[in-house]
């Protein structure tokens, strides 16, 4: 008879290593075959623990929903899917203790149904709270199991949920604390900057936008902040890219989120008064080569004293002149803008060219 087929041949129940669940029942089909099987051992787990944590977040999450809506009236099956969940979570983030392989301490185990009903929604707070985290600097203390501990099924889990819990409230409080010695450090900074301002004129607009940034953040998304940023960074020699609305939008943000009444603020609303001013410039002195072309296009209008002294210098470039210059070309400007008011100097130059040349 073939090995294979033998009804002599012994089966065993494999479990899982770290829970006890068992996995498969294999039959050995060599000779002396356990003592290989056995040799494995430690690295048979069940697959919920190859999922990463976010998946165990939603997983555990899922099951705690249908359980709460049941009244906790659930088959053995979805609460040991609810326990399996919990174990994988505090081996995804390294806060159970885990003997050497082979180890006579090494004790697979769930918690109870007891501590799964009671400890499981803290559990999936905390690992959500972790899961978020930015730096994974933090580390809980590591949860032991063991016999000596009368605790095989995790009778004291909530106590170190208690624990764990204290430590993410002292990890949110020193981040406050490093947040805020980090705005006091970026006023400083630019404090200073905006003294120094008065004696070398010469500023260092970054540190004084660092901030504005970290007051601002807390209302406005990054995209809005990085808009914000290039306006008070370069809205004086780029006035073409914006208008004294945006300059009104970032004197609001200013004003609502940021401590006002100091030094930094007074550098920061006569920049930006710098800025709506020169954007009025830019726009003013288009308008005005507008108003001009319409009044050299109907000769009975009165011109102002402003606009003659504008026909004046047009009509000594002319006179300087040969030969009309090549119209402007789109591309050779970095704007619309621009190019705009290009055009309409040269369309003027045209015109005035026509007059002084009699032709």
């Amino acid at each position: 008879m073939d090995q294979a087929t033998s009804p002599n041949l012994p089966a065993k129940t494999i479990y899982c290593y770290r829970s006890a669940v068992p996995l498969a029942s294999v039959t050995a089909l060599c000779t002396h075959g356990w003592p290989l099987l056995n040799s494995f051992q430690a690295k048979l787990v069940h697959p919920i623990y190859e999922m990463p944590l976010s998946k165990l977040i939603v997983k555990l999450k899922d099951h705690l929903q249908l359980a709460e809506q049941s009244e906790w009236l659930v088959k053995d099956s979805e609460l040991l899917e609810v326990k399996l969940c919990m174990s994988a979570i505090m081996h995804s983030i390294d806060a159970i203790w885990q003997a050497p392989a082979a180890s006579k301490q090494h004790v697979p185990s769930l918690p109870s149904t007891t501590v799964a009903i009671g400890s499981a929604a803290r559990l999936l707070n905390l690992a959500s709270w972790y899961h978020y985290l930015t730096s994974k600097r933090l580390s809980f203390p590591l949860y032991r199991v063991s016999v000596h501990n009368n605790n095989s099924e995790w009778q004291n889990f909530s106590s170190w949920l208690d624990d764990a819990n204290s430590i993410r409230d002292e990890w949110e409080q020193g981040r406050g604390e490093l947040e805020t010695q980090e705005e006091l450090r970026r006023r400083n900074a630019a404090l200073l900057t905006v003294k120094a301002e008065n004696i070398y004129k010469r500023i260092d607009f970054t540190k004084v936008w660092n901030w504005i940034d970290i007051q601002i953040a807390t209302e406005y998304v990054a995209g809005r902040r990085e808009t914000f940023k290039q306006l008070f960074m370069k809205g004086d020699v780029a006035p073409e890219d914006w208008v004294a609305d945006d300059v009104d939008d970032l004197v609001e943000a200013v004003l609502t989120c940021c401590d006002t009444g100091n030094e930094i603020t007074h550098f920061i609303h006569t920049r930006l008064n710098h800025i709506r001013a020169i954007i009025a410039d830019f726009y003013g002195s288009f308008t005005l080569l507008n108003t001009v072309a319409k009044t050299d296009a109907h000769p009975d209008t009165v011109q102002t004293k402003k606009e003659q002294e504008f026909f004046d210098e047009i009509d000594k470039k002319v006179d300087s002149l040969e030969a009309l210059p090549p119209a402007p070309k789109r591309e050779s400007f970095a704007s619309m803008a621009h190019f705009l008011k290009a055009q309409a100097q040269y369309n003027l130059l045209v015109r005035r060219w026509n007059i002084r040349k009699g032709e």
